[in-house]
């Protein structure tokens, strides 16, 4: 017996929601492999700076004086680390784990960059600390 036009728009919404998943379970994944790639791109630069007796003070730090973050940059750091920690992290352990805690200039960037990703809805906290939406 043929199926209806009901029965075939469910199986297209059913197949496609399936597609999705697929795709967002295929784009995590090669934003894991990014993410690896850029910590060791991390570690071969904290190695060289090492390596050349200079001190290097956090991810700020890795930039020439008074050349500024690429638009999005902060907010995609900062999301990269709350995500690595599923229970959240404050802003204090925001600014820790980036290595930029006493540099008046870059935690006013983190604190802007956490208040516009919580105004678009990327960002959700629990207390004071801030999780993934």
């Amino acid at each position: 017996m043929p199926e209806t036009f009901e029965e075939f728009v469910e199986k297209e919404r059913e197949r496609l929601t399936q597609a999705r998943k697929d795709a967002e379970t295929q784009l995590q994944e090669v934003q894991d492999k990014i993410a690896d790639i850029d910590r060791e791109f991390e570690a071969i630069k904290a190695y060289e700076v090492v390596k050349a007796g200079t001190a290097q003070k956090g991810a700020a730090a890795s930039k020439e004086p008074g050349q500024r973050a690429r638009r999005g940059e902060r907010q995609q750091e900062i999301l990269d680390l709350i995500g690595q920690h599923p229970d959240g992290l404050t802003r204090s352990e925001i600014l820790e784990r980036l290595g930029i805690k006493g540099d008046k200039k870059a935690e006013a960037s983190i604190s802007n960059a956490l208040n516009n990703l919580k105004k678009t809805g990327r960002l959700g906290s629990e207390g004071k600390r801030y999780i993934l939406a």
